[in-house]
């Protein structure tokens, strides 16, 4: 039973050591993207944002998604 469990332990510290690993890769991908891709990204994330809680207010006004030609 004590090597099931010590087996177990050492699958998910390498699962979650992978995840972390991953997780940098892709912040170091997004890090190089362009400032015009980044602002993208951050319109499409105030979109999901305000359909998810429309009722979410920010000094008294409601949020808004940013409107960039």
């Amino acid at each position: 039973m004590e090597n099931d469990q010590s087996s177990i332990d050492r699958q998910n510290s390498e699962f979650i050591a992978k995840i972390f690993e991953r997780k940098k890769e892709f912040h170091r991908s997004q890090a190089q993207l362009p400032i015009e891709e980044k602002m993208k990204i951050l319109i499409e994330l105030q979109k999901i944002a305000v359909t998810i809680r429309p009722e979410q207010q920010k000094n008294g006004q409601r949020i808004q998604v940013w409107q960039i030609s």
